[in-house]
């Protein structure tokens, strides 16, 4: 499973490309973007907190559960933009797309990782409500979550820098191209 870096670096490529391009794209008009791509790219995560016997617990009891799914994507991107559209916001449809995007990219980046923490079932269920199925294609380690300093979870940790880091890096360069008019390939 990708670390919140992976996540945020993914939401930092989204915002990268979708932020105003007539303003700078750390202006004050773009923060709430930013703020939101941030949020909604590590919002399935969110399952690692719950009520307890002791009150807000963190663990990776309910991890991967349904708020890694098209479900939760749809339901979540739904709200999104209807909260924008009773504020008047004139973007809340493209609001939605992003926030839903964001989540089903979450998802299907923790679909890639190898997933050995057997608590709640191998993968995620991104297809929930439609089939409470996991899904894992093991491409990628993922970090050791009893032991976040292994060297294993280094080298996962600098695999999905260096993977993530690329994407958000093409974006920054996309974006650079296309406010100066630059289109040639090399």
């Amino acid at each position: 499973m990708p670390t919140p870096l992976g996540h945020s670096l993914v939401g930092l490529a989204v915002f990268t490309l979708t932020a105003d391009k007539r303003k700078k794209l750390l202006s004050r008009e773009n923060m709430g973007l930013l703020a939101l791509c941030l949020v909604a790219a590590n919002l399935p995560d969110v399952d690692f907190f719950h009520l307890g016997n002791n009150g807000l617990e963190v663990s990776g009891k309910h991890h991967h559960g349904a708020t890694h799914s098209i479900g939760f994507a749809l339901f979540i991107g739904a709200a999104v933009g209807l909260w924008g559209r009773v504020r008047g916001n004139s973007h809340a449809l493209k609001l939605a797309l992003i926030t839903a995007g964001l989540i089903i990219a979450h998802a299907t980046s923790d679909i890639f990782c190898i997933d050995t923490y057997a608590i709640n079932g191998i993968g995620v269920p991104i297809l929930w409500p439609l089939s409470s199925e996991f899904f894992m294609v093991p491409l990628f380690e993922s970090m050791n979550r009893d032991d976040p300093f292994s060297m294993k979870s280094i080298l996962a940790l600098i695999s999905e820098t260096a993977i993530y880091g690329m994407l958000a890096m093409s974006a920054f360069i996309w974006r650079r191209k296309k406010k100066t008019g630059d289109t040639s390939a090399g």
